[in-house]
């Protein structure tokens, strides 16, 4: 969720460059907040199980996806960042084909998603040694 207030923090910049960068932004923002809020309810909601006799929470078969769905999101996320800084800025806007520089901002957020990605990915390891 830190990644998507750091995203938050840096869209109004970027709607005053063009609407789409804006757009983008508020986007990945919205997407990783609510992503990120799930998340963390589900993560409360299990540890409170562990420790209630009669636990309601159990694993769910869209719990894999959901972390799949995570994984995809934040290495797309965090390849265009590589991409705008790289080759260029793809598609369309009026900075369009301009390599951006690189900050440590834009390098602390995709750091952020890109630990994520291997956390979501232990947990995925994890959740088919439980099913197994």
């Amino acid at each position: 969720m830190l990644a998507a207030v750091l995203h938050g923090g840096v869209t109004g910049a970027h709607f005053t460059e063009w609407f789409g960068y804006g757009l983008f932004f508020l986007v990945a923002t919205a997407t990783q907040f609510v992503w990120g809020g799930f998340l963390l309810l589900r993560y409360f909601e299990t540890k409170a199980a562990q420790s209630d006799p009669f636990p309601r929470v159990g694993s769910s078969r869209l719990e894999v996806p959901y972390y799949w769905a995570g994984v995809l999101g934040n290495l797309l996320i965090a390849g265009m960042y590589f991409v705008t800084r790289t080759v260029g800025i793809p598609f369309f806007g009026p900075e369009a084909g301009e390599i951006e520089r690189w900050d440590a901002f834009g390098l602390i957020t995709t750091s952020l998603e890109l630990l994520l990605v291997a956390l979501l990915l232990v947990m995925i390891t994890e959740r088919r040694h439980q099913q197994t």
